[in-house]
Formats: structure tokens, sequence, C-alpha cells
């Protein structure tokens, strides 16, 4: 069954406050219409995993798994683009019964054909579940359609137990990707060691390995139902020895309140006096499972030439994935027919246990008949940029005929240390970083830095950089999220101070220029970091706790920017000779605004996306982790634009069609845009995450 939608446009020009202050073009407004499609087989798409950050909240713990309400990421590629007939290939991960957390999970890959008479997208019968596949990722797709990849997740461990798979890391040269990747020794050891660590570099003992891990516990003692353990005759040892809150002691998931490498001493006594019995051997045998199982596979699955339903071939690219944080993308190269993977990884340390997550940018080369991986030549394999990564989106730039990756990070660089801990009456903010990194740059050496945002140590971001779409050779554009770092009237003294004549929208003046990326909040982070001028005189905009206990206000708000990046030479890095530019296109002091999108329409202009969350006005906490106002949108929005973020027509607002804030939109030809999500997306008219049928929209510019 399809249906086709034409809805008015409802124009909202006020969201715009920088753009508002340019004339436009005053073109049509484009037009949005829909179809409904089947997922295939009839399946539910899945629910999110619990903790995937976005980029200002951040999905329930799996203590709370069952206040996920958006769907698990989907991803899209396009081919047949210079026909009136594309195709768009989607990539999604399904369960066959809704509303069950333990139910399943597949990967599931399917084509759309655009009907130019109806100008709407139809199911065809090129789909596929893949049963194989614990979930399915990033997807390409060759400009004629011929050649179709997916990334496919498997568990951890699933290569040594295929002998067809062609096991690309085990053939890398060099160790980092086989080093870190099983972490079975060190959990065997940790299993059997009761003590307490003394220090983050002495080796992980079972009491900080659990104590680390909420939901180890969560998934093996608290929501298991053949496990009857409580933690009620613990309670007052636990509060009266250990100085637990005994108001937060609900659980066995609540024992560690904070920092939970000052708290293994709870879990040591609780393992200490929990029964030996098989309720409890069954907890630790599960505990171990997980742990050995916390990175997973990626496989990328290949067909050339064939139905979906046929035969592919199968690469192992990564067994360093990490399982919650950030974007699986894939793209394709036409000219070398290569491929890249940006991935959040995650390691251990084989000595100590510690884990920790980056990035990878994995560039599967052809050699012949098969692919293969050579991070001395292309890619790198870790540090998009400085902290954990908590979003990747990967590129394609055929004008250099480069990959590369956008990431989000938690953590600053030394550069901007003003913004961690201004002075001595403010409490430390912890902040991370917006970056971007191509295949050339140094394999281990991070990335360049475009922004930065506030953080909460690999867990959340009020923040992030979405895309990087190239523009043309050495430059490109991308789309981020961000609150305001330094307030108008004090960049205005800090400009008048360097004698520079400001521009009409103050935001946009390059003031220091020290470094290869010019923005003047960051000019003015690095000024008070030398001591070019003073915290007393020059502060920045205090921002509300990321945690958000009290009611929101304006500190909290976010704003959409459009980031002109200079990219290319020997090393596709930011060139000193050429502008960089940062404009703020959308922002108030009273909403959140988060979930960009940026498309080139490959006319010169640009389609911008963007969803408007929870407000100052609402009157309600902030509440960032799994809260629906922090991951479901208001409204969502769509307006033209140019290169330089001029608006060129009136702002398109709906509350029927939208997309997740970890999705993409792609073009298609011909100026139309598409992209597919669950219908009802909004507040207003939410009615659950699991569906088996998607919208599938088309934005149709009329210029």
């Amino acid at each position: 069954m399809f249906r086709t939608e034409f809805k008015s446009s409802l124009l909202v020009t006020a969201l715009f406050t920088s753009l508002a202050c340019h004339a436009t073009t005053n073109d049509a407004t484009g037009t949005v219409s829909s179809a409904m499609v089947s997922l295939p087989d009839n399946m539910f798409n899945a629910k999110e995993r619990p903790a995937v950050a976005h980029y200002i909240g951040r999905t329930a713990q799996e203590i709370k798994q069952q206040q996920v309400q958006i769907p698990h990421r989907n991803y899209i590629a396009s081919c047949n683009t210079h026909t009136d007939s594309p195709s768009m290939f989607v990539s999604t991960t399904v369960q066959s019964i809704s509303g069950d957390t333990h139910s399943s999970r597949f990967g599931a890959v399917y084509e759309l054909k655009f009907n130019p008479q109806s100008g709407i997208f139809e199911n065809t019968e090129n789909q596929r579940v893949l049963n194989e596949c614990i979930a399915s990722h990033g997807i390409s797709v060759s400009k004629d359609c011929k050649r179709v990849a997916v990334v496919c997740e498997k568990p951890h461990g699933a290569s040594e137990r295929d002998g067809h798979v062609i096991d690309l890391p085990a053939q890398t040269k060099g160790n980092f990707v086989n080093k870190h990747a099983d972490n079975h020794a060190t959990i065997d050891r940790a299993m059997h060691d009761l003590s307490i660590r003394k220090s983050r570099k002495s080796p992980m003992t079972l009491p900080s390995l659990i104590a680390s891990n909420r939901y180890y516990v969560s998934q093996c003692l608290d929501n298991n139902p053949y496990n009857t353990l409580s933690v009620t005759p613990y309670i007052d040892t636990l509060v009266n020895q250990f100085g637990a809150n005994r108001k937060k002691l609900k659980s066995f998931s609540t024992v560690v309140q904070g920092n939970a490498f000052k708290q293994q001493d709870r879990w040591q006594y609780l393992l200490n006096a929990l029964p030996n019995n098989e309720q409890k051997a069954q907890f630790l045998k599960c505990v171990e499972a997980m742990a050995k199982n916390e990175n997973t596979e990626a496989w990328l699955l290949e067909w050339h030439n064939e139905p979906l339903s046929h035969e592919y071939d199968a690469y192992v690219a990564t067994k360093m994935k990490s399982q919650h944080l950030g974007n699986v993308s894939l793209n394709y190269s036409e000219k070398d027919q290569s491929y890249a993977i940006a991935n959040v990884a995650a390691v251990y340390n084989h000595i100590n246990g510690t884990k920790h997550k980056s990035a990878q940018l994995i560039v599967l080369q052809r050699e012949g008949t098969t692919l293969k991986i050579d991070y001395n030549e292309r890619g790198w394999e870790w540090n998009c940029g400085k902290g954990h990564v908590l979003h990747i989106r990967g590129y394609y730039d055929q004008n250099n005929d480069q990959f590369g990756a956008v990431c989000t990070t938690d953590m600053t660089d030394k550069e901007f240390s003003k913004a961690v801990k201004p002075h001595k009456k403010s409490p430390k903010r912890a902040h991370g970083l917006l970056a971007i990194k191509s295949e050339a740059n140094s394999n281990r050496g991070p990335g360049t830095y475009l922004f930065t945002v506030p953080a909460n140590n690999a867990s959340f971001t009020r923040g992030g950089i979405h895309n990087f779409v190239p523009v043309r050779d050495n430059y490109g554009l991308s789309v981020a999220v961000a609150p305001k770092k330094v307030a108008e009237s004090d960049l205005i003294n800090f400009i008048a101070h360097l004698n520079i004549t400001p521009k009409e929208d103050v935001y946009r003046t390059n003031c220091l220029k020290k470094g290869i990326f010019s923005n003047c909040e960051l000019d003015y982070l690095s000024a008070l970091r030398h001591n070019e001028i003073k915290i007393e005189h020059y502060p920045l905009v205090p921002t509300q706790n990321l945690m958000g206990e009290k009611h929101m206000d304006s500190t909290s708000s976010t704003r959409i920017g459009l980031f002109g990046i200079p990219i290319g030479g020997s090393r596709n890095t930011p060139r000193e000779d050429q502008t960089s530019s940062t404009r703020w296109l959308v922002g108030d002091d009273n909403c959140q605004y988060s979930d960009p999108q940026l498309v080139n329409l490959h006319n010169g202009r640009f389609l911008l996306g963007y969803a408007k969350f929870q407000c100052v006005g609402d009157n309600q906490s902030l509440q960032p982790l799994g809260s629906d106002r922090a991951l479901i949108p208001k409204t969502y929005h769509l307006v033209e634009i140019n290169e330089q973020g001029d608006k060129l027509t009136e702002t398109l607002s709906f509350t029927d069609y939208g997309w997740g804030g970890l999705d993409d939109l792609i073009y298609i030809g011909d100026g139309k845009v598409a992209w597919t999500y669950i219908n009802n997306p909004t507040l207003s008219n939410h009615i659950g995450a699991q569906h088996q049928q998607w919208e599938v929209m088309v934005y149709q510019s009329s210029h």
C-alpha cells in the first residue's frame, strides 16, 4: 500500500537568526511528497541500542531500555541519479517482534525505485533480511547500481567460526588492529581476582570489571528473570560501611553511585557476601561472556551485478567495533572501486584491561579480485580527535579521490583549555572537539579541530558535527550543532581590542588567524589560553550542567552552524592559504536545535535541514538521558541556502515528516533529495519507535 502526500509549506523565518538579516532571492519553496513502504519480510525496525549518544542527548542505559523510543540508525545510498527513475538502497536493523527488547536483531537491505509518474518511491523485489548479521550499517552503491555493499555487524569471534570469510585484519601489516581486538586474556585473569585495583595502571580485577559496567549487572542480574538474588540484605552494610546512598540503592545496578574506580570496594564486598550458589555462578558467567564480547566485528558484504538474494563476497573489516557509539558509514570510490568504513573503535589494554574508544577510517583497497587493508598506504586506524570519539561520519571527496571523516570527541585540546576551567570560581566543565581528518593525515595523529562543545566522558555531548560535503577542489562544507561559547557583546569587545573591523554578523569575523581553521570564538579561547586577554574582562557563556538537574535555561540552548573548510594539497589537510569560515545559521537563547542535514543540490544550492527540540518556555528539566524531549523533536525544517549560508527560499516546517538524528538525506538527481524514516516522528504525534512500514520522503526543489 502506498500513500502520497503533498502538504502546504509552513513558513518559519524567525528561526534563522543569522539568515534573517539577509535578503533572500524569494525563490519558491520546495515540496515534499511521501509514500509508505513495507520493510523486508514485514519485519519491524529495531529500536535504537541503549546508551547511544545523539547531538543533544542519549538513549537510556540498558536498565531503562524500555524507554528507548527511537528507531535504530538506518543508512541510504542512491544510484542511477542521472535518469528519471533513480534507485535508493536502504540498510536497516530489524526484529520479527515489536516491543520485545530480548528479541533477536537482524540486518536488512532493500532497494526502492522512484516512479517518475507518481513522484514517489516504491518497493521492489530486490530485498533481503540478513539473518547472519546482528545489525546492518553503512551502505554504498555504484553509480550504475550494479555494485552494492553493506556493513554487517557480527558478534565478537564470528570470523573464527566462518571458514569462508576473508579476514583482512589478520592480513594487515602491523599488530595494532589485532593486538587490541581480543580482550580474552585480560578478562580471564580478572575473573579470578577479587582484590581491588590499586591504580588505573594496575591489572583489572573482578570488582573493577563489574563496578565499571552497570549494564553487565543489569542484563546478568537485575533484569534476568531466572536470577532472584536481591540487593536488599546488603543495603545496611553498603550504606554504613561503604557510604552508599540508601535512597538510590534500588538494585545491584545502583550499587556504584559515581566514580566506579573509587567505589569498586562495594563490589568486592558483594562478591564475597553473595551466596556461592548456581545463581551467583550464572551471574559471573554472564559477566564474563558480555565482557569478552564487548567488541563486535564489522564485515563488508559485496554484491556485484547480482540481486541481493544471491550470494555475496564477505570481508572482515575490523574486530574493534564499538557496540554503542557512532554511525558506521560506508563510502565508495568509483575510480578504483575501493571502500572506506568510518567506525568508532573500542580497544582494551592487555596489561590492565582498561577500555578506550577512538575511531578508525578503514580503507578497503581493490586488489585484483579481492580487497586489502594497508594503513601505511591509505586510511588510519586511530585518533580522529583527542579523547573518546562519540560521533563519526565518513565522506568521499571525488575532487581529490580521498576518503575522510568528521568526528565529535569528549575531550578538548590544550589550546582551548580555558573552556574547561576558565577561572577559580567556575566549576570544571568538560568539553569535546569537532574535528575533520582525511585518510592522508597521520595514521595516529589527530585531525584538524573546528570547534569545541560541552561533553561528558564518552557518554554524550551538547553538540556535534554531522557530515562533510565536498563542494569543489580543496573546499567543502560541514554542518554542526553547538551552544554559544562567547556572548555577542564580549566578542565585540574582543574584536575591538584587536583593532579589527567586525562583520555585520560578529561571529563570522576572523580574528587572530592563528590556526589553519579560523573561528572568532576559538580565537577568543586561544587568546585566553596564551594570556593575551584576561578571563576577568573576557568571560565565557556559562553552560548548564549536561545532566540537566534543573529546568532548562538559555545556557543550554544550541544552534546550527555551517563551516566552510578548505582542504586539499598533498596531504588533503586544511590549507593555510585559503579562507575558512563559520556561520551560525539557526538558533536563539530559548530552544535547542539539532539533527542537522546538509545536501548538495549540485546547482550552487544546498538543502539545509534541522529540528527544533525542547525550549526554555516548556518549563521542564533538561533530562538529556533517555528523555523523549532530547531525542524526539517538536518540528523539522528544510530550507535551501547557498555556499555562504544565505537563505534562498522560505523555510518549510512540518511535524508529519522527519529523519533520524544520526541518519542522512541523499541526493537522487534533478533537484531531488530523498530519505526514509518512521511516519509521525514528532512529539505531538509520535506513536512508538517500531513499525513494519516506513515513510519515504522526496523533497523537490523548485529551482
